[in-house]
C-alpha cells in the first residue's frame, strides 16, 4: 500500500508541475480585436478592412496571429517597441507603399506601452 500511495503523490505532483508550466506558458501570448479601417498589406498579404483578432507573444518579438471570425487570415513577423506614452485608444498606423497601396505599420494598444511593428 505505501508503493500506491507514492505513485499517487507523484502523479499528483507530476500534474501539478505540468498545470504551472501550462499556465506560466500561456501568460505570455495576448489577443486584442482591432479595427482595420481600409485595405492594406500585413505581412505582404493584403487585409480587407474590419474587426479582426490579433494574438501574439507580449514579451518578444515573433510572429502575430490575425484571425477573423475564428478563422486564421494570416500570420505576421513583428518587432515590439516601447511607445513615450500609453495609447487611450488602440490604433493601426499605415504608411504608404511604393505602388500606392498601403501597409500596416504598426499596431498600438490601448493601455499598453508596447506597440508592434512591421516591415
Amino acid at each position: 500500500m505505501g508503493n500506491s500511495i507514492k505513485k499517487g503523490f507523484g502523479l499528483a505532483l507530476l500534474t501539478a508541475i505540468l498545470a504551472t508550466l501550462t499556465i506560466t506558458a500561456g501568460a505570455q501570448n495576448v489577443t486584442h480585436t482591432l479595427a482595420i479601417s481600409r485595405q492594406a498589406k500585413l505581412g505582404g498579404q493584403m487585409i480587407q478592412p474590419g474587426k479582426y483578432n490579433v494574438a501574439y507573444d507580449n514579451t518578444k518579438d515573433g510572429e502575430a496571429v490575425v484571425t477573423k471570425d475564428g478563422k486564421e487570415v494570416l500570420k505576421a513577423a513583428y518587432k515590439r517597441v516601447e511607445l513615450n506614452n500609453v495609447p487611450a485608444d488602440s490604433a493601426v498606423v499605415f504608411v504608404a507603399a511604393g505602388d500606392g497601396s498601403f501597409k500596416v505599420r504598426r499596431i498600438e494598444i490601448k493601455g499598453s506601452k508596447t506597440a508592434l511593428v512591421f516591415d
